[in-house]
């Protein structure tokens, strides 16, 4: 089976975007995790600071101004600043001055000192009054990192409004984050199922046993595909390959590990638009440059993956779906009503990631409100994952889908096929179809035991003597061509 379906480009832009997200919130996470502040410029022989902290968690040292380094918790609010940070000489003794906004009860409040990257340093703090506090430290190596903490009462610091904004968010209960974190994607899920159920309802009328060893009618392989899945897959653009080459448009070649393709006719404008379908023709174009008749399996990737996103490719794309639409088997084209739902749901992945990334930063202290954007991811995922899935049928396509689905139960039957010159005509002109529809190894097994004539659009450096040795050379590149293809389509197309 022709293996399509994990596009790498759009994959790794997604995940290099969520590191890059998750990255920044590290870092964040690991600078809030440290004390705050910048650490001080201490010149050789100064033994003193003095830092008046005052509402807002703002705190000025020699008359300059340095930013928050106060958290507002929940019971109690914490000071801390990062003093010292690997000078380049050696302190004996220094002395800092800590000067509230409004008297403390010294009993409410805990005094702590970190000091690493060097031997043990002495330190002592005391309370010169309920508003002054005074650390003492002595023999403080050079490469010294020193952190001052104080945990505060409430009330002692008055925070912003955004502050207590904030602080008011870290405070609520845990069991309300975990439940949003849950009823996000629960409500989510049940919106998509709704959809989903209501959907299946109307497809089940065009749900069928029976087999049909005829052609519905002339639809091309990508529009059936389209039709019977309700959304444009890399499988379609393979078969529209097949059905090129049947129709003497397109030669393969191989030999050994590369292969080749080739125009079997030049075609002037006004050919190609009275004999290709716009998509079939903006296919050609893609993998071949104006003035080449042959390619080789090299420059196919190169062409096509010399962009991250193909606005071309995805013209081939939007042509099927137009054409589909125009045809009356829907009621809106269903590219545009799976498009809005993955938007969405990709808008909602971001912001998720960006509001995951900042609530690392804003909620060190209580980092349960991160449960609230793990929530919305994990809906995003839901609503890009399944919005492939959701279209719109009027009656007249039910009807058609219904009939394709009865030709598709003939394919893939399990009953060999009788040799006739006949029934292998009727292979290849039915492959394309098959491919599109998923089936084409069902349809292939059915051949096995029959004789085998290579068609005349295929060519191999090796004997091609069975119809197993066929596919086992043709499915594997029509397979690259669709995955490649699929790979730079714009993420918004399903």
């Amino acid at each position: 089976m022709i293996s399509i379906g994990f596009y790498h480009k759009q994959f790794f832009f997604f995940l290099a975007m969520a590191g890059l997200l998750i990255g920044i919130g590290y870092i964040s996470l690991q600078q809030t995790s440290q004390a705050s502040g910048r650490p001080l410029t201490l010149p050789a022989g100064r033994e003193s600071v003095i830092m008046a902290i005052g509402d807002h968690g703002k705190v000025v040292i020699d008359d300059i101004e340095v930013g928050g380094v106060v958290r507002f918790g929940r019971g109690q609010d914490e000071f801390s600043y990062l003093l010292l940070d690997q000078l380049d000489h050696a302190i004996n003794q220094l002395t800092v001055t800590l000067r509230w906004p409004r008297p403390i009860q010294p009993d409410q409040a805990t005094v702590r000192a970190i000091i690493v990257h060097t031997e043990p340093v002495p330190w002592t703090w005391r309370w010169v009054d309920s508003q002054t506090l005074v650390y003492q430290l002595s023999n403080i190596d050079p490469a010294a990192t020193v952190s001052l903490f104080v945990d505060l009462p409430k009330g002692a610091i008055l925070p912003s409004w955004t502050q207590r904004v904030f602080g008011t968010i870290e405070s609520l209960p845990h069991v309300i984050w975990l439940s949003l974190a849950l009823i996000l994607p629960l409500m989510t899920l049940l919106m998509l199922g709704v959809i989903l159920i209501i959907q299946a309802r109307k497809e089940r009328f065009s749900r069928t046993r029976e087999s049909s060893p005829i052609l519905p009618d002339q639809l091309p392989p990508a529009l059936v595909s389209a039709l019977v899945d309700g959304h444009v897959s890399a499988r379609s653009l393979a078969a529209t390959l097949f059905d090129l080459t049947r129709r003497d448009y397109l030669d393969i070649g191989r030999d050994k590990d590369s292969y080749t393709f080739t125009k079997r006719r030049r075609l002037l404008k006004d050919q190609i638009s009275n004999e290709l379908r716009p998509f079939e023709s903006s296919l050609l174009q893609k993998l071949f440059p104006a003035a080449s008749a042959q390619v080789s399996q090299e420059d196919v990737r190169v062409r096509i993956g010399s962009s991250l996103f193909s606005k071309q490719v995805a013209q081939i794309y939007l042509g099927v779906y137009d054409e589909v639409t125009g045809r009356g088997y829907f009621h809106t084209n269903p590219s545009a009503v799976q498009a809005g739902y993955r938007s969405a749901g990709l808008a909602l992945f971001f912001l998720g990631l960006i509001g995951f990334g900042f609530g690392i930063t804003l909620f060190a202290n209580a980092p349960t409100p991160l449960l609230f954007w793990v929530g919305m991811i994990i809906s995003a995922l839901s609503i890009v994952r399944v919005a492939p899935r959701i279209s719109n049928y009027t009656t007249s396509g039910l009807a058609r889908r219904r009939d394709w689905l009865a030709f598709r139960n003939y394919l893939q039957a399990t009953d060999s096929v009788d040799f006739r010159l006949q029934n292998q005509e009727d292979f290849f002109r039915y492959l394309p179809y098959a491919v599109a529809l998923g089936v084409e190894v069902p349809w292939t097994r059915r051949f096995l035991k029959s004789p085998f004539q290579i068609p005349d659009w295929y060519s191999s450096s090796d004997r091609v003597v069975r119809l197993e040795d066929f596919v086992n050379d043709i499915f594997p590149i029509v397979g690259f061509l669709g995955r490649e293809l699929a790979a730079v389509k714009e993420p918004t197309l399903s």
